[in-house]
């Protein structure tokens, strides 16, 4: 079986100055328990309501319950902690290699031209 540790990926949202911790972790039957920890009230509600996803969830983006509107309602556009929750989630999936993001460490969205 593929992910037999588990896979976290951290947001640092500066803007707001919160921070959100994604883990993903694979279960026998084959979907993935999620456990968000953050320090923003909004994302917890959001944690809340997302503690299970499917392998469909990870490669639908159309019907993800991981950008479900719903458990989304409280959370802005710009924040990157449903991000944090897919790359988690590839990562744990096998989709991703561990050993290339242990390598490259990040992905950045950088501000240019302002």
């Amino acid at each position: 079986m593929l992910g037999l540790e588990m896979a976290t990926v951290t947001a640092y949202m500066n803007f707001c100055q919160k921070t959100h911790r994604a883990t993903v972790t694979m279960r026998d039957d084959g979907d993935f328990d999620v456990v968000i920890e953050t320090d923003c009230e909004f994302v917890e509600e959001y944690a809340k309501a997302l503690t299970k996803i499917t392998m469909e969830d990870l490669v639908d983006n159309r019907t993800s319950s991981i950008t479900d509107p719903e458990k989304l309602k409280l959370i802005m556009g710009p924040c990157l902690a449903p991000n944090a929750v897919y790359n988690a989630g590839w990562l744990e999936a096998g989709m991703f290699s561990k050993s290339l993001a242990r390598k490259v460490k990040q992905n950045v969205v950088s501000f240019e031209n302002l």
